[in-house]
């Protein structure tokens, strides 16, 4: 897998000639790269390769279907942890979901804040 990087991240920057190691290419921009197959790196292009991996990802699909396929994602390590704050935040959304139908499903009324208990309305 080839990568595109930025030549300067985090106060590092790349050294355009490694004795006995591979030699870089560089593109004049980043559109020439992506056409040539290369990837954004996950770590200095972290925004592009979110981007990136999000580009085939169907959002018309229902949550629990969208949630399966970042979980899949995350656990093949194929995105960085952006997309895992992304599944944690969507896994945590559906449990709210289910555990407030629950809740008014079973007419729980412990689950509701003080002033919204039968009685307490100041109207």
């Amino acid at each position: 897998m080839w990568l595109i990087c930025q030549l300067e991240f985090n106060g590092r920057k790349q050294e355009l000639v490694h004795p006995n190691r591979y030699t870089q290419l560089f593109f004049l921009d980043e559109a020439v790269g992506l056409a040539a197959g290369h990837r954004p790196c996950g770590e200095c292009r972290r925004s592009a390769h979110v981007e990136r991996t999000l580009d085939d990802f169907d959002a018309s699909k229902p949550v629990q279907e969208r949630a399966e396929t970042l979980k899949r994602a995350v656990e093949q390590k194929s995105i960085g942890e952006t997309l895992n704050l992304l599944v944690l935040a969507e896994e945590s959304l559906n449990s709210w979901q289910r555990l407030r139908i629950a809740r008014v499903h079973g007419k729980d009324t412990r689950s509701y804040p003080p002033s919204n208990r039968a009685g307490a309305c100041r109207c």
